[in-house]
């Protein structure tokens, strides 16, 4: 079978989604993880953050978390409105610590199949 077959006989899409536990700060009432749910970014979005935030990686990672989380849905203007804040990535940043942040964004490039962070793709991006 090659893999055009494979394409044709299997409804494969391009999004991918999966949950992920980030922290012991977001749990329920009873004490439980609450996970949140990723999506794979495209290559146009990656694009487009790139050249929105040159090599921040800081910031890079916020915008990827931002477009790419489902829940919490970072872009939910009641949400920003609760936090004061107007912009999704701000939100990212208002609401999560560093290190939550930089481990939704490597699980968010590795779910899209980079397996790589932010900072190891623009590393590898400057030897180009």
């Amino acid at each position: 079978m090659k893999i055009s077959d494979f394409l044709i006989n299997n409804n494969v899409g391009s999004v991918l989604e999966k949950d992920i536990i980030v922290s012991d700060r977001f749990t329920d009432e009873k004490g439980k993880n609450l996970p949140f749910k990723i999506r794979n970014i495209s290559s146009r979005e990656l694009a487009d953050i790139n050249r929105l935030v040159g090599e921040n990686k800081y910031l890079a990672d916020a915008h990827i978390v931002a477009k790419c989380c489902l829940e919490p849905n970072f872009k939910s203007v009641e949400l920003q409105n609760h936090y004061g804040i107007m912009n999704d990535s701000e939100l990212v940043e208002k609401v999560l610590l560093v290190g939550e942040i930089n481990k939704l964004s490597t699980a968010i490039l590795k779910l899209s199949g980079y397996g790589k962070s932010f900072d190891e793709l623009t590393e590898e991006a400057k030897k180009h």
